[in-house]
């Protein structure tokens, strides 16, 4: 990916997580937060990602240093065509399916973000039943 030069990306497993899910359909979700997450940064910037079992849930978080977000864009994040891309390539679809492809598997997905240019972290999380 183009937009991933002079980014790192950590990956931080707390164990190992076992769900009932479609692995085509979370593999999805998880590329779509990682493009989101290293669009919104620039340079030398870094994309944590953790995996972890919370509450009898699986639960992934995406936090980036990235440009962060309004109380605004907060609020439309996942209405479809709602876009904010910094490379002007965005639909404005891929929050919105992403949050259809968890909500279809009993989870929820959400948004933080401090403000503008204080980063951004997703949750995902799903019912291990």
């Amino acid at each position: 990916l183009q937009h991933c030069r002079g980014k790192r990306i950590v990956f931080q497993p707390y164990g190992r997580v076992i769900a009932m899910v479609c692995g085509e359909d979370i593999k999805s979700v998880v590329l779509n937060m990682v493009v989101n997450a290293l669009e919104s940064m620039d340079e030398g910037g870094t994309l944590t990602i953790t995996l972890q079992t919370k509450n009898n849930s699986a639960e992934m978080s995406f936090s980036d240093t990235g440009c962060g977000m309004t109380a605004e864009t907060l609020k439309n994040l996942f209405e479809p065509f709602y876009t904010r891309s910094r490379t002007g390539k965005g639909t404005g679809l891929g929050l919105f399916i992403s949050h259809q492809i968890i909500d279809q598997h009993g989870g929820q997905i959400s948004a933080t973000s401090a403000g503008p240019q204080q980063g951004s972290t997703f949750s995902v999380r799903i019912p291990l039943q």
